[in-house]
């Protein structure tokens, strides 16, 4: 018994600084002196700390037949605390693969049994993880509300861990909602308090959830350097999220430009391991359609493209919401007009549900591209009128300034001509990477066209950053859209040297 407590020990020290390897020889160690000793009570503990070691590694069959022994032992031995955690830990699994929805008995069970025994910590927990599952169904105001309540619980536990959980799922879900200066506050609050405890795991999720929303409001010198300072520890905490740190990085050294870089990124995102749920798999098969874009591999593309219907649409509403631009530019490119036009239309109900305006500009511009595949032009024309004017009251100026150069492309309004002043300018100096919150921005009126920026400072005409010394752009910048938007012929923005205007 007293062997098996101190393997536990020192396991625990050793899973909270990360070295998993390590924490899971203890534990195992551990869990084979809690046998030898019958002590059933410790054995079910230790079952439930050998699966989370595998589940922090990704291996979900391992870590699903290890919790659900201490669920069984729980059970048997009468711990409730163990049963509720334990039942926690499966429902995680669960979600995962893509299999939990809010309604899941197993949540419901560990919620419950939490509850009556006062482990406000493991309540906070479980609130975390069904505010995520309400989340993937597309449900955002009970996604909401229960964060909320785990964050009040976590305070009342005076357990900053699980505080800087709630506020980092905060920050993911109203970046999705298009809520982004909300967004960003909670994030950089999860971030400054996962430092402040030294929780390197939390670090690193509350990066992943504020790079995005600093990519869509055109603030990407910050987004390079919080993007520089993780991989280590995402690699040591969170390999969860290495498919989006490659994906991230890809998409940034694009539009910078920097071709070569762009498509090693994408070649890291479909090659690390990841999490068999739906969300994580679209992200990965789309980062295979960008490195086949890059590569000229027609063939390849559609082979992934086929791969990116076939995976399971309506799990995680949000992601599918990401996805349905891309995807639908990606299917035109390649001429597959009808399973583009397939493709819109199962999206709609869900643009309709999650309500983000954000996302019914998305919607707007996929629909004006199929029509003017199909020959629409002036029903093409109203979508991208819509696109613009509901663009103005959203946070997001790169969808603004994307539904901007479509028109501008096709028609040549004057008022799309002038778009520098969308992007926000950024720093000169080495940003903070601690990010703060933008100012709300306005969209300027037409102004005479400034000064030219250098040619390797250009970020589709808008705005200038100095680079970090291992991100310069490398070779001759040619291309200004990402890898599934291309402009129409006329286009004046071929080039990201050339000033829009």
């Amino acid at each position: 018994h007293d062997v098996a407590l101190l393997y536990h020990g020192r396991g625990e020290v050793y899973q909270l600084q990360g070295d998993y390897r390590s924490a899971l020889a203890d534990f195992q160690a551990a869990l084979a002196a809690a046998r030898l000793a019958e002590d059933r009570a410790l054995e079910a503990l230790l079952e439930n700390r050998v699966g989370l070691i595998h589940h922090r590694e990704l291996r979900l069959e391992d870590a699903q037949l290890h919790f659900a022994h201490a669920v069984d032992l729980a059970r048997q031995v009468g711990d409730k605390q163990t049963l509720g955690l334990s039942l926690i830990d499966l429902a995680n699994v669960a979600w995962d693969r893509g299999q939990m929805g809010p309604g899941d008995p197993m949540l419901a069970e560990g919620v419950s049994v939490l509850r009556q025994i006062g482990d406000l910590s493991g309540v906070a927990r479980a609130l975390n993880l069904l505010g995520m599952a309400h989340f993937s169904a597309g449900e955002g105001a009970p996604a909401i509300a229960a964060i909320e309540e785990a964050l009040a619980v976590a305070r009342q536990a005076g357990d900053k861990s699980k505080e800087a959980t709630s506020l980092s799922y905060i920050s993911i879900i109203r970046r999705f909602l298009g809520q982004y200066q909300a967004s960003l506050r909670y994030g950089q609050e999860a971030l400054e308090l996962a430092r402040a405890i030294g929780d390197r795991r939390r670090e690193v999720f509350a990066v992943s959830f504020i790079v995005p929303v600093l990519m869509s409001t055109g603030r990407w010198g910050e987004a390079i350097t919080l993007l520089g300072g993780i991989l280590r520890m995402l690699r040591d905490h969170a390999k969860i999220h290495l498919p989006f740190f490659y994906w991230y990085s890809g998409i940034l050294a694009y539009e910078l430009g920097d071709v070569r870089e762009a498509r090693e990124a994408f070649t890291q995102a479909t090659t690390v391991e990841a999490s068999p749920n739906p969300g994580w798999q679209q992200l990965i098969v789309l980062a295979e359609v960008y490195k086949a874009r890059l590569d000229g591999d027609r063939a390849a593309e559609n082979q992934a493209l086929d791969r990116m219907l076939a995976l399971g649409w309506g799990v995680f509403i949000p992601d599918d919401l990401d996805a349905l631009l891309p995807v639908t530019e990606a299917l035109l490119e390649v001429g597959r007009t009808a399973d583009a036009r397939r493709f819109l239309e199962d999206r709609r109900s869900d643009v309709a549900k999650w309500g983000a305006l954000v996302y019914q500009v998305a919607l707007a511009i996929a629909e004006a591209r199929l029509a003017i595949a199909e020959g629409r032009p002036e029903e093409a024309r109203v979508l991208l009128d819509d696109a613009v004017r509901l663009s103005q009251s959203t946070e997001d100026v790169l969808l603004e300034l994307r539904a901007r150069e479509l028109r501008w492309g096709l028609w040549a309004l004057p008022e799309d001509r002038q778009t520098r002043g969308l992007v926000p300018p950024a720093p000169r100096t080495s940003p903070d990477p601690r990010p703060v919150p933008p100012a709300p921005r306005r969209t300027p009126a037409p102004r005479p066209c400034p000064t030219p920026l250098p040619a390797d400072h250009q970020i589709r005409g808008a705005s200038s950053f100095p680079l970090p010394a291992d991100r310069q752009i490398r070779g001759p910048v040619t291309i200004a859209t990402s890898p599934l938007r291309r402009r129409p012929r006329g286009s004046s923005t071929a080039r990201l040297a050339e000033p829009f205007c």
